[in-house]
């Protein structure tokens, strides 16, 4: 049973100089079914993997309307793809239905887009189209003017050569947008497990903390609020399984983010965190490239390096 019962124990420490970011690991319990609810969707990405049939209630080639992504989350549900989130969290807190679509609309819709979306002439779309295409449909599920997310993110997984492509299962590509900044309108039950959820996804070995690092500035965001936090864990279970299965493999993926206030798009760079995850992921697993699209910043070992430069010399015969 959920120790997250109330306003009571909604819990968290001070934060000090030598640790300026809450910690959430007294809420362990709930933060264990949040690592089940991510286990478990990467478990059946990997069963149903070129296997399940995506919605035909969307259409492939035009923009979704206010329902879409509702449509989604609820098919995903009924085929067993997307485990029912609702029925897992502590039955005495009231939650309300957005905090669920909050985490599983992206999801359901990175279900439904593994390959990108087409433009009306059936052309699969560019990555940063793609994103475009992603942000529109909370614009359409929000209105504009109230969508409450800012920032906005795509990631995508390429395996090298193509022919091994069929070899990578599970996720290939991957939505997800930044917390919620500002906490109007939210209760502390709805934010404590939506940042438990994030930490689940990016820093499940910390039981719901973050790494403690110093703020370089005051305006500094949380670890947990990048876009990225919810794109690239996904993606990373993907590769993490296809170089485990090829110790000899070579991995691509491409992270494109963008700001996207008042109908402005703005490509967002790593921020701190983000940079360290991409460092510490890339220098741990051989193979494995990671580019910063809005940077152009790429992240691999020197063992990589070399595996890229014998592809692209053989590329060049």
């Amino acid at each position: 049973m959920s120790k997250l019962v109330g306003p009571a124990k909604m819990t968290v420490t001070t934060t000090t100089d030598e640790a300026p970011w809450e910690d959430f690991s007294m809420h362990a319990d709930d933060f264990k079914l949040f690592i089940k609810f991510i286990s478990d969707i990467n478990k059946k990405m990997v069963e149903e993997d070129g296997k399940y049939v995506r919605c035909a209630a969307v259409k492939e080639t035009e923009q979704l309307g206010p329902q879409d992504l509702d449509i989604l989350v609820k098919y995903y549900q009924d085929i067993g793809l997307l485990p029912d989130l609702e029925k897992s969290l502590p039955v005495k807190i009231d939650i309300p239905p957005k905090f669920h679509q909050k985490i599983n609309r992206s999801i359901a819709y990175s279900m439904q887009y593994q390959l990108s979306p087409k433009d009306a002439k059936g052309n699969s779309l560019a990555l940063d189209a793609a994103l475009d295409r992603f942000v529109d449909a909370y614009k359409s599920a929000f209105s504009p003017s109230k969508v409450p997310y800012h920032t906005f993110g795509i990631v995508e997984a390429l395996v090298l050569p193509d022919v091994a492509d069929k070899e990578l299962k599970g996720f290939r590509t991957s939505y997800g947008h930044s917390e919620q900044a500002s906490r109007k309108d939210i209760s502390e039950a709805e934010r404590v497990l939506g940042r438990l959820f994030r930490r689940a996804l990016m820093f499940p070995q910390l039981l719901g903390n973050v790494p403690q690092l110093p703020k370089e500035t005051e305006k500094d965001h949380p670890p947990d609020q990048c876009a990225e936090i919810i794109c690239l864990p996904f993606i990373e279970d993907s590769v993490s399984r296809y170089l485990e299965a090829n110790p000899n493999g070579v991995a691509l993926i491409n992270c494109f983010t963008a700001e996207f206030r008042k109908n402005v798009k703005v490509p967002t760079q790593f921020c701190w965190t983000c940079n360290k995850y991409a460092e510490d992921l890339t220098e741990k697993k051989n193979g494995l490239r990671i580019v910063d699209k809005s940077s152009g910043k790429i992240y691999e070992s020197l063992e990589t390096k070399k595996r890229f430069e014998v592809l692209d010399a053989l590329a060049e015969k």
